[in-house]
């Protein structure tokens, strides 16, 4: 409450020194860049939401806003990294329910204060006054809660040639039996969909189903992979090496590396089941640049999302994937005589562009769930910098929104 009050105060400091402006259009004073007037009234919110998974907090309008005037909200909130940001979260004619609800990403949903942006009868921004999520009545729920009616997969669980003492290890984690098993992964299901649709009728409606899927943990059989997906005769199969765990077994490796490293990883490849994807190919027969970071990078961010990376790890992949654009990042594929991706940063797969997606949830917690959908809108005219134009807006530059991203990762990485 205490940090609501200073920017009240802030705000009407700012009509003192700057003067007013009334409705009907009469300045007395100036008032400073980057300030609005308080004009117009907060929509009433019904609720709020908060997803402790996904560190996601939901408000919802009590009716719907109107287009006409309705612009968005201006959220103030706590960063995952326990930073203060603000930031404007605009409504967007491209997701109708943008009109009635609201999406961010805050470690503390107690935190975050907001406030309506309209526009006026003379075409001008203009505010409403504060408010306070601590004032609405929140529920906190778990995206399994969100996605308990999520359509059954059968699973066949496979072992294959792994020790006695690394089954051990497998047990440990994912439960010991059949039953144990199957809830383990159906878990992670539930994670994974929660943060690719906003409910189990937009995940039917995707055209993604998975009647079954068999689980082999075996001896790896791709080079340089910790897991994969694929499919053979009888349908998807996910491979999980067991070489972790026969690591973990020897004394190697402890537990709880083990348990999370393995976590993140099967979120990971579990995104590759449900997610959309873009063509790999373009009309001219060229390899599509966008086509790894949309498949890769995306299963990255819901990994991310699903809190299954390693902070250090976030962190280093960030600052080491600098600068925005450089051409010695294009990776040439000498058979196809082709570059694969490049030369922007948000074209390298995985944790590359994946946790740049991630982090613009920051300016809409729905950002991954959009980004999903313009993969199916745009087919192959999708890339990172079309879709967030399209999803938080025209103004917003992507090239600006990256050196913020990294600005942050650099603040967070002093801090740690």
């Amino acid at each position: 409450m205490k940090h609501l009050i200073k920017i009240l105060t802030i705000v009407a400091l700012a009509f003192l020194l700057a003067g007013c402006i009334d409705k009907g259009g009469y300045k007395y004073g100036v008032l400073p860049d980057g300030v609005v007037p308080v004009e117009g009234e907060a929509l009433q919110a019904r609720n709020a939401v908060y997803n402790t998974d996904l560190s996601e907090l939901t408000v919802h309008w009590r009716s719907a806003a109107d287009p006409r005037t309705y612009k968005g909200v201006e959220v103030s909130y706590t960063m995952l990294s326990g930073s203060q940001k603000t930031v404007k979260i605009y409504a967007n004619k491209n997701f109708p329910a943008s009109y009635e609800r609201w999406c961010v990403l805050t470690v503390n949903p107690e935190t975050v204060n907001y406030r309506c942006i309209w526009i006026n009868e003379n075409g001008n921004e203009t505010v409403s006054e504060w408010s306070s999520v601590d004032e609405l009545p929140t529920t906190k729920t778990t995206s399994s809660e969100v996605f308990a009616a999520l359509p059954p997969t059968n699973f066949t669980l496979v072992r294959d040639k792994v020790s006695d003492e690394a089954w051990t290890m497998y047990e440990s984690i994912v439960g010991k039996g059949v039953e144990a098993q199957e809830k383990y992964y159906r878990g992670l299901f539930q994670q994974v969909v929660a943060t690719l649709y906003n409910s189990v009728t937009d995940y039917t409606n995707s055209g993604h189903s998975l009647p079954k899927l068999k689980v082999i943990v075996g001896k790896m059989d791709l080079d340089g992979a910790l897991a994969y997906v694929s499919g053979d005769a009888d349908g998807p199969f996910m491979r999980l090496g067991s070489d972790l765990l026969e690591s973990m077994a020897k004394g190697l490796t402890t537990f709880d590396y083990a348990n999370f490293e393995i976590r993140g990883v099967l979120i990971h490849e579990f995104t590759h089941v449900f997610q959309n994807t873009t063509p790999y190919y373009l009309d001219g027969g060229e390899l599509n640049p966008n086509f790894f970071a949309s498949i890769e990078g995306m299963a990255d961010a819901v990994r991310c999302a699903c809190k299954g990376v390693f902070e250090s790890s976030k962190i280093s992949t960030a600052l080491n994937s600098v600068p925005y654009y450089d051409e010695s990042r294009r990776e040439w594929l000498e058979d196809l005589k082709q570059y694969k991706f490049g030369p922007y940063v948000w074209q390298i797969p995985y944790g590359g562009s994946g946790f740049f997606m991630q982090w613009l949830r920051y300016y809409d917690g729905d950002f991954l769930r959009k980004l999903t959908a313009t993969m199916t809108i745009m087919g192959k005219d999708w890339s990172m910098e079309n879709a967030v134009k399209y999803i938080l807006g025209e103004q917003y530059d992507i090239e600006s929104l990256w050196n913020e991203y990294i600005d942050d990762i650099k603040a967070e990485n002093t801090s740690k």
